[in-house]
């Protein structure tokens, strides 16, 4: 697609830091995830999409999207998550992440490891990503420093 071009004229124009911006309309936005990740391992892909499957973004995140944003983020928030993304830190939407918390809750069957994999920090961190709260209110509630929460969120969305 056209999309998809300029995605990869863009991975080939830029340096190592870069950040790419995909949609998910369809598998195209995951394949191209995939495929930029696998030309270019240094850029952060920021996924945009309208969809607030969670298995779409599970796939999206397992293809090598660094953050999830529903296209009707706000121009601040979008160009906030891509400064974050250039400095390889994650962004979930709060909607998508109220998504995944919800699968968590009623999804997951008690022994799947899925659940038990995720540390007692890490399922905190979550759920106050959930609620909306930034990472420095999320540092701030648990008392921790706000790189440490940017890590639990790399961690939960590598999991």
């Amino acid at each position: 697609s056209a999309f998809q071009r300029v995605c990869w004229s863009s991975v080939r124009l830029s340096s190592p830091a870069s950040v790419s911006i995909a949609r998910i309309s369809t598998s195209g936005g995951i394949e191209a995830t995939r495929a930029i990740r696998a030309a270019s391992p240094d850029t952060q892909v920021v996924l945009l999409t309208s969809f607030e499957d969670v298995q779409q973004i599970v796939s999206a995140v397992q293809a090598g999207a660094l953050s999830c944003l529903l296209k009707d983020v706000d121009a601040d928030a979008l160009a906030d998550a891509l400064r974050k993304a250039a400095k390889g830190e994650a962004v979930l939407h709060q909607r998508i992440a109220a998504r995944l918390m919800d699968a968590l809750r009623r999804g997951v069957e008690p022994g799947s490891g899925v659940l038990e994999s995720l540390s007692q920090r890490e399922r905190e961190t979550l759920t106050l990503v959930a609620e909306g709260l930034s990472n420095q209110m999320i540092a701030e509630r648990l008392g921790i420093g706000e790189k440490t929460v940017k890590t639990h969120v790399s961690n939960v969305l590598g999991k």
